[in-house]
């Protein structure tokens, strides 16, 4: 009995109250959007301020809708994960977000999850934006007990605390120790499809870790903690991936190391339809022909727009 829609639900009741508490104003939330149209239409309302916190007690919702083929809810939100705008311009319709700060926040079964890899979702790098908590729940109340208003205080009292400590502003600095610490894990971190972004996750995580400690620096045992944490997800991601996709890169590097020995130099065409990446995904192979290129095993010859085997 995981009662994902109840975690959900609990945890945003939770910060709505408290938003309204301390702000006298209704937090920004969005129980489901079916397309980029809908999506900038809801931004474009006063009472969001720019800022939308899109909840889906079931996942599934969101991969059905972002699955349709005109469909460009996919790319709307796979954008707003770095950048605050989006623009998309057809004959009959113009799709506009400027300023507009994107959450998402979903409870997901494992199959679920699984649907997230098909093509249109791992080409453009959507599953590795995610940040997966994988967990179940147990039984332990038939009635579960109210949690009453004076047990929410404490919590909302440092809610305060938090929100005054950042004021209307405020720039935290990263020390000497803690740079060293995240530039020799940037460096050294595993070169795998699932280690994609986990570093700007680490950044954020800092920033978040020092706000709660109110601490006016992120010093170097903060960075741990946030590495820690990152190096965490990316066995979660290895763990939940439903394709194997390390093995599947190295499968693919193999097919493309292979058909350049035997064929010599190939364009860019040719390697795609020699190693089928077109019913692989050309995610997995654009991952492939990046790590034999970084690798130095294969160059790409400028003059003629080929690829050949390093000599």
């Amino acid at each position: 009995d995981d009662r994902k829609s109840t975690a959900i639900d609990k945890t945003t009741e939770f910060f709505r109250y408290t938003i309204e508490t301390l702000f006298g104003q209704k937090m920004s939330e969005c129980w489901g959007v079916g397309s980029a149209e809908g999506l900038a239409s809801r931004f474009k309302s006063p009472a969001t301020g720019g800022m939308i916190l899109l909840c889906y007690d079931e996942f599934k919702a969101f991969i059905s809708k972002a699955k349709i083929k005109s469909s460009t809810l996919l790319p709307c939100v796979n954008s707003l994960y770095e950048n605050n705008r989006y623009e998309n311009v057809i004959k009959k319709s113009h799709v506009l977000i400027t300023d507009g700060y994107l959450s998402l926040l979903a409870a997901s079964t494992l199959q679920t999850y699984e649907a997230a890899w098909d093509r249109s979702f791992t080409d453009i790098g959507f599953n590795n934006r995610l940040f997966i908590v994988p967990g179940s729940g147990t039984r332990k109340h038939s009635l579960p007990p109210i949690v009453t208003l004076d047990e929410k205080k404490p919590l909302v009292s440092k809610m305060r605390d938090i929100f005054q400590f950042i004021g209307e502003y405020r720039e935290i600095d990263l020390s000497k120790s803690g740079k060293e610490m995240f530039h020799e894990w940037y460096m050294n971190r595993p070169q795998s499809i699932h280690s994609k972004r986990l570093d700007g996750y680490a950044l954020r995580l800092m920033l978040l870790m020092a706000i709660n400690l109110k601490a006016r620096e992120i010093d170097k045992e903060i960075v741990s903690n946030a590495i820690e944490l990152v190096d965490w997800q990316l066995i979660m991601r290895q763990t939940y991936d439903p394709i194997d996709a390390d093995n599947a890169s190295a499968k693919m590097e193999n097919k493309i190391r292979r058909h350049l020995e035997l064929k010599g130099p190939l364009t860019e065409r040719e390697l795609k339809q020699l190693t089928n990446a077109h019913r692989t995904g050309l995610w997995l192979y654009a991952i492939a022909l990046g790590n034999l290129s970084k690798g130095k095993e294969i160059v790409y010859l400028r003059k003629v727009h080929k690829w050949r085997i390093c000599q």
